[in-house]
Formats: structure tokens, C-alpha cells, sequence
């Protein structure tokens, strides 16, 4: 199964439609937060999500849990869960949850890593990354194997890649 990751466009369409563009073979484009699209627009163009933390996000839910492939995978933006300041309270979340995959955003700048063999995975912003590079994330999910590429906007230019086996 593949999905596409995006978060933080704060208003910029244009790289949501790059991304659709770059992978229509996706089976999920999955929304993280801050897009100050509209829900219509969103959807639209085929993504789902969760609201971030800005006043104009569609009615999105905060949190979303979801299965891909058997993979308990919770979706959040990261606010409430002070991601800036560490990820901790997001890991300890997703423990209670049972989720085994946490994608979120809410930084700017993409994470891929494991804790307590939780794969969290953070695509980066697709407008304002705190490096200046546009970034995105697909994830394929083959259980018991998923593969994380972080790439950039513009040029689909790998800038790193991960494996993970699902425990």
C-alpha cells in the first residue's frame, strides 16, 4: 500500500498538486495539518487528515487512527502533543492508542526514526521548511516491511529513506 504524506502548504495549492501529479498510483494522500485549504479542497484533490493548528483548517479531526495494511497508524498534527518540544507525549499517545505508525507535522522539518518501535514519521512542510527545501514523505506499507522516503517538491529528489519492521 502507498500513501503520501503532506503538511504545513499554508495556502500553497500548487505543491498538494504537485504531489498529486508526481504519484497518482498512491492509494492514500494523507493530510497533517496547517493546509488553510478547505475540506472541499482537500478532498478534491484526494487527501484526508486531520486540522492543524491554524484558525482557517478545514473541520477536520484532531487525531485520526487509522489501519493501513493492519498497521494501527495514528494522524495528528503534533500541537497538542508539544512535538516541538520533543516527542514524548506523542509516543506515550500512540503506546495507549496501540498504534504502531504516528505520522504528524507541526515542525517544518521531516523526521523519520523508531522509539519503543513505534515508526514516527514527520513529512516536512511542502511551503515553509525551517532548511528552505519543500518536502513530502510516501510510505509503502508491506507488512511486516515499510519503506519512509523523504523527498523534495519540485525535483522528487530522494533526501533520505528509512526501513522499518513491524513487531
Amino acid at each position: 500500500m502507498k500513501l503520501v504524506l503532506a503538511s504545513d502548504n499554508h495556502r500553497d495549492l500548487e505543491s498538494l498538486q504537485w504531489i498529486v501529479s508526481r504519484h497518482p498510483d498512491a492509494d492514500r494522500y494523507l493530510h497533517l495539518g496547517d493546509s488553510e485549504q478547505t475540506e472541499e479542497t482537500l478532498s478534491e484533490l484526494g487527501f484526508v487528515g486531520v486540522r492543524g493548528n491554524y484558525p482557517f483548517e478545514p473541520k477536520f479531526p484532531m487525531d485520526l487512527m487509522m489501519s493501513f495494511q493492519g498497521v494501527r497508524t495514528l494522524l495528528t498534527h503534533g500541537h497538542k502533543y508539544s512535538v516541538k518540544m520533543g516527542l514524548y507525549a506523542l509516543v506515550e499517545a500512540a503506546l495507549s492508542m496501540g498504534a504502531k505508525m504516528v505520522f504528524f507535522g507541526h515542525t517544518h522539518d521531516p523526521v523519520i526514526r523508531t522509539h519503543e518501535n513505534i515508526l514516527l514519521v514527520n513529512p516536512g512542510s511542502c511551503a515553509s521548511s525551517r532548511s528552505g527545501v519543500q518536502t513530502y514523505a510516501v510510505v509503502h506499507v508491506e507488512p511486516p516491511r515499510i519503506r519512509v522516503r523523504i523527498a523534495r517538491i519540485g525535483t522528487d529528489e530522494t533526501l533520505a529513506e528509512f526501513e522499518h519492521i513491524v513487531a
